[in-house]
């Protein structure tokens, strides 16, 4: 009971920032209590968002729990006919987030903010400001995989936003989640196609002005064939990000690795940040 209660403790925060934005975010959640989340101990930080995909018409349950990392927890859910899906993906951003997001400067330059009291509260970290970094943080990672995947580049498709929650397409199906790349065996024959079919994504996100930040066979999942791009919390717009280059080149050179052909991937990425910067892509 006492390593209940400890752990507890440690996992789910009870700063202010947390308990603020609960309180603003307030939403009913007596309606949808489904079993799964029953015996959380995040679940009072996990609910409010759910609820509002129930209440929305567009999930009918919670299923398992998929994946679990550092900031974000991935749960799969029963969909409707309304979300267009049997099952759907929730990823759930963590309290500690609040906390991690103190590393994330070298993504955060270049993004806009126009308020300037929210500037101001960004620079001092305060509860104001690690409130709006928060949600910014997610409604970014939403708006990117948004425009991928209206344009065709391999992601899974993205339902909604709510609160500290993205409701998106789940890439598997009722057996199970389909696997990160690391842990796959391409067959030697797809290897080839694979690779180029990376590389097309890879050059149609530069041409949406999208570098994906931290791109590595962690943050892509192998369903049916095909390699889906996940995880596009650290995305950087390379018109205003400084750091863009660095952190494109460091994505090729570590999916080459994968691939057994870095010093290729390190050739191409050289070419396509040039064709980048003359505006041929």
């Amino acid at each position: 009971m006492e390593e209940k209660i400890s752990k507890m403790k440690t996992s789910h925060e009870s700063d202010a920032s947390v308990r603020l934005w609960l309180e603003r975010k307030g939403i009913r959640t007596g309606e949808f209590d489904p079993d799964f989340l029953k015996e959380s101990h995040l679940r009072e930080w996990i609910l409010p968002s759910l609820t509002a995909f129930k209440q929305q018409g567009l999930i009918e349950d919670v299923i398992m729990e998929v994946s679990s990392g550092k900031e974000a927890t991935v749960y799969s859910c029963l969909g409707t006919k309304k979300s267009g899906f049997p099952l759907l993906a929730a990823k759930v951003y963590r309290p500690r987030i609040f906390r991690s997001l103190s590393n994330d400067a070298l993504y955060r330059e270049g993004r806009w903010v126009s308020q300037k009291s929210v500037q101001r509260a960004i620079n001092r970290r305060s509860t104001m400001g690690h409130q709006f970094m928060f949600e910014r943080w997610i409604s970014d990672e939403h708006n990117v995989q948004k425009l991928l995947w209206n344009n065709g580049v391999d992601v899974p498709k993205p339902i909604a936003i709510e609160g500290n929650t993205i409701l998106m397409e789940y890439i598997g199906d009722e057996n199970g989640p389909a696997p990160l790349l690391r842990k796959v065996k391409i067959p030697d024959k797809d290897m080839d196609r694979a690779f180029r079919r990376m590389l097309t994504n890879i050059r149609n996100m530069l041409g949406l002005n999208v570098v994906h930040g931290d791109l590595s066979a962690f943050n892509v999942l192998w369903w049916d064939g095909k390699a889906i791009i996940i995880d596009m919390a650290q995305a950087v717009d390379p018109r205003s990000n400084p750091n863009a280059e660095l952190f494109f080149k460091r994505d090729m050179a570590v999916l080459g690795r994968y691939f057994k052909r870095e010093e290729e991937a390190r050739e191409i990425a050289d070419s396509l940040w040039l064709e980048w910067e003359t505006g041929k892509i």
